[in-house]
């Protein structure tokens, strides 16, 4: 047993079709019924193995015994199976894309011909930049006047900068130098610089803003209360 086979139940083989694998290794050219025994699994087992090898490509027919199988060899076998994982990533990759898009049409839809979306009360505000935040797809900036923000705003923060940061959009941030009388509220702007976002501060600052993909923004009704 090798390292390489070792590993590859870590690249998306089956545990039964791996131990299936390096019995036909150890033992080239045997049965069902021995493989069985030298891997001390049930014949139907082995045979389930087998299939399992079979879809994943990693058996060959025999070049000198007509009708048998062989497995690949061990590096081929990794190749395979990190090519096989890369493709299924990029499949999954395509779907998210495909999804999000989706989901940003019908954000820009629900807009409506205006273009413009007044929102009530706190609730539909924190709603509704879920939503856009959500469907971002390459910058957020923001602008947070006032110095220090309230806990509750920071908290509700929290979990879609780290979402936005995970998902690596360029984010840009902007704070009142007055934040930095506020521990809570400085702790938090060192978060998101240490997590990729931009921070910046200055002594004035417009209302409060949220602008995503340079096509949506989000501004105060009444910028008095921003």
């Amino acid at each position: 047993m090798t390292g390489v086979a070792m590993v590859l139940t870590a690249f998306g083989l089956d545990p039964v079709a791996e131990q299936v694998y390096r019995g036909m290794l150890a033992f080239p050219g045997v049965g069902v019924r021995e493989l069985a025994e030298y891997t001390l699994l049930t014949e139907q087992q082995v045979r389930d193995g087998l299939d399992v090898l079979g879809d994943h490509a990693l058996l060959r027919a025999s070049r000198e015994e007509r009708g048998a199988l062989r497995p690949v060899s061990e590096q081929r076998a990794m190749a395979i199976l990190i090519e096989r994982q890369a493709a299924e990533l990029a499949a999954r990759q395509a779907q998210l894309e495909a999804g999000r898009r989706v989901l940003s049409d019908q954000l820009a839809q629900d807009v409506g011909v205006a273009g413009v979306e007044r929102l009530q009360g706190l609730d539909a505000v924190q709603g509704r930049l879920e939503d856009l935040l959500t469907a971002a797809v390459t910058e957020v900036l923001t602008i947070r006047p006032g110095g220090p923000q309230p806990a509750e705003a920071l908290a509700a923060a929290r979990p879609l900068d780290r979402d936005l940061a995970a998902r690596g959009l360029a984010l840009r941030c902007i704070y009142q130098d007055s934040l930095r009388a506020d521990r809570l509220t400085i702790n938090y702007a060192r978060w998101q610089r240490d997590s990729g976002t931009r921070v910046r501060t200055a002594p004035l600052l417009p209302p409060r803003l949220t602008l995503i993909d340079r096509t949506t923004a989000m501004v105060p009704l009444a910028p008095a209360g921003a």
